[in-house]
């Protein structure tokens, strides 16, 4: 209901968008994104694995050959490795999402019966990495720090309640420890990047733009639509990026409050489908997706992955849609 409504707001806001055209292919390719959302997240642990691969396979070995072919090409001004993308932050989730992947393939018991998994995993961890320095992107890197952070104590306590290592009435006030713990480290981690370039440039963006949403706040400017106007950009070096660097805020300003209410319903059932599924059937296939919804939940607060038709978006769209099943489901 929460995909529905979100798509609803973009097709609908065709209406009154300062830029109709656009906004109404623009909607109408993003209503095909959610039937491949529907694809993925009916794939089992393995596949979805096997999906991640190929396509961080893909996307990394490539952009490291651009990188060793013409240097030039393959990295942009500041010398950041750009690959076969148009900028770092689309190259590095995908090497983090390599990273993942290439993990879960190298859990014991997880490869027993694909050799070939076995030789790939550790090779696509090290040059997923390796391509996650490369392009020096600090919000991917602190994304995956953090969503595999979360995702091995989240999955050590479900286990050990699972096992009944210690009572249940215990079991939520280790919950509520690590939480605090998991909240302390975060707050510390924004504490100490909040006077990095990158992140003051963004927090410039979000002020400048709040004023436009303000503007236009129950249906916004349009799907898709705000950066499409020159005039909307005009006389700001940062507006004429092209992006508000956060979802959340380019939801509003695209569709208002029309679209961001299903868009913050769609981010919950996110969040709670992967610590559902992680507690009721803690594996390495439910931390493997965790990982990836923190991932790119996180990811979500520092790009526009809501634009662009971005696997991103798809794999959140997916995560929303996901259904946690317990061990005797799962045979």
């Amino acid at each position: 209901m929460a995909i529905a409504w979100y798509s609803a707001a973009a097709v609908g806001s065709s209406l009154w968008s300062v830029y109709p055209g656009a906004t109404l292919w623009r909607s109408a390719v993003y209503l095909g994104l959610i039937l491949l959302a529907m694809v993925l997240a009916r794939l089992t642990d393995d596949e979805l694995s096997a999906v991640l691969a190929l396509l961080a396979s893909v996307a990394v070995v490539g952009s490291l050959a651009v990188v060793v072919v013409d240097h030039g090409i393959g990295t942009d001004g500041d010398g950041n490795w750009i690959g076969l993308y148009t900028n770092r932050n689309s190259l590095a989730p995908m090497a983090a999402l390599g990273v993942i992947a290439g993990l879960y393939w190298l859990v014991p018991g997880v490869t027993a019966a694909s050799g070939y998994r076995r030789a790939w995993g550790p090779v696509l961890v090290a040059v997923s990495l390796a391509t996650l320095v490369g392009a020096g992107s600090r919000t991917a890197a602190l994304a995956l720090v953090a969503a595999l952070t979360l995702v091995t104590v989240f999955g050590l306590v479900a286990g050990a309640s699972r096992s009944h290592c210690w009572p249940p009435s215990r079991t939520w006030s280790v919950v509520a420890c690590g939480g605090l713990v998991a909240v302390g480290a975060g707050l510390a981690v924004v504490a100490a990047a909040w006077n990095v370039s990158t992140f003051v440039q963004r927090r410039e963006i979000w002020g400048l733009l709040w004023d436009r949403v303000l503007e236009r706040p129950w249906g916004g400017y349009g799907f898709f639509a705000f950066w499409e106007v020159p005039e909307m950009v005009a006389g700001n070096v940062l507006l004429q990026r092209g992006s508000a660097h956060n979802s959340l805020v380019e939801t509003a300003l695209g569709l208002g409050v029309a679209g961001t209410v299903p868009f913050v319903m769609i981010a919950v059932l996110a969040a709670v489908n992967a610590a559902r599924g992680l507690w009721l059937r803690p594996s390495a296939g439910t931390g493997m997706w965790a990982a990836v919804t923190i991932f790119i939940l996180l990811e979500n607060i520092t790009e526009s992955f809501v634009l662009w038709f971005s696997h991103i978006w798809v794999l959140l769209l997916a995560a929303a849609l996901r259904r946690p099943t317990a061990a005797s489901e799962t045979g």
